[in-house]
């Protein structure tokens, strides 16, 4: 039985595309101009291992380790190889502009939570905890 199926994406972009090109092509800062207004906003990245969610969202290439079985992994506590300021992934610069913008707004008191997840594996792990692993 042949079963055809539609999908529909707001956006395919090219992986020559630069970061700062991704974060004004995808229009971030509407969300953090929202987030100001005091509503939460949430950023998604979804694929396959090895398709560049983790360099997207922070920008840094990671040392690989091998492993018996010959595949390449992340390091466990992994060391960012590169720090370029063109790299610079969506988090960074949601951070930057968040309070850049907040501190151009007087009469108002801001209180600023953030969460950084990683669903790998069915298992959920806190980014922002140094003992997540």
């Amino acid at each position: 039985r042949k079963l055809n199926k539609a999908h529909k994406f707001d956006k395919v972009l090219s992986e020559e595309m630069s970061q700062q090109d991704l974060y004004e092509e995808c229009r971030i800062d509407k969300y953090v101009d929202h987030v100001v207004d005091g509503y939460n906003a949430t950023i998604f990245a979804y694929g396959q291992t090895g398709s560049g969610k983790t360099f997207t969202m922070e920008g840094y290439k990671y040392k690989m380790n091998e492993t018996l079985n010959g595949f390449s992994q992340f390091e466990s506590t992994p060391v960012a190889m590169t720090r370029q300021n063109e790299n610079i992934g969506i988090i960074p610069r949601i951070v930057g502009e968040l309070f850049h913008k907040i501190q151009g707004v007087e009469l108002k008191k801001y209180r600023i939570y953030c969460s950084y997840l990683q669903i790998y594996q069915e298992k959920i792990y806190d980014l922002l905890n140094p003992l997540h692993s």
